[in-house]
């Protein structure tokens, strides 16, 4: 079975987190998820997920489409994770989240249809609209424990908005 669209797209996304990183830490890496909630205690890492889907009749597309589908707006947030609050926080962890953020930032800028350099995700899906986008993250953050994970976390969340066309029939 093939992967619904919502899947491919959180899977397309880690191996975007994965290749846009990596260049920073060669020598430890950086794991990438779509499991929600996530923690593991090798740092960096990035967990991502679908926070809302709405469908949109009369968004950014309206008109340009025919009756026979919908646009479905995604909301994706990743979250980037450089070490646990118990941790402290010190100059480096800081000075650390600030330079995968413009690294983040260069890199979903450079490759805006996101597709990957390699692996899998070398074309653009024919699913995605061309207004697909990073549209901000909340810089250097602690994010209060959830879900079984027991500390806060540090990083930066980035949200992207994904639109798509999906069949009504």
């Amino acid at each position: 079975m093939s992967d619904g669209i919502l899947l491919d797209f959180l899977k397309r996304i880690t191996a975007m987190f994965d290749e846009a990183i990596t260049p920073l830490t060669p020598d430890v890496g950086v794991d990438t998820h779509y499991e929600w909630p996530y923690q593991q205690g090798k740092f960096p890492y990035v967990v991502s997920r679908c926070s809302a889907m709405v469908v949109s009749g009369g968004g950014i597309n309206a008109g340009t489409y025919s009756t026979d589908v919908d646009e479905y707006q995604y909301t994706i947030v990743s979250r980037l994770v450089v070490g646990n609050y118990t941790q402290g926080v010190t100059t480096d962890v800081s000075d650390n989240v600030y330079n995968y953020i413009n690294q983040i930032e260069d890199y979903f800028r450079t490759h805006p249809q996101f597709s990957t350099d390699s692996g899998d995700f070398t074309t653009c899906p024919d699913w995605l609209l061309e207004d697909a986008r990073m549209i901000g993250h909340t810089g250097f953050a602690a994010f209060a424990p959830l879900g079984g994970i027991g500390q806060a976390q540090l990083g930066c969340e980035f949200t992207f908005i994904i639109p798509v066309l999906r069949s009504v029939y």
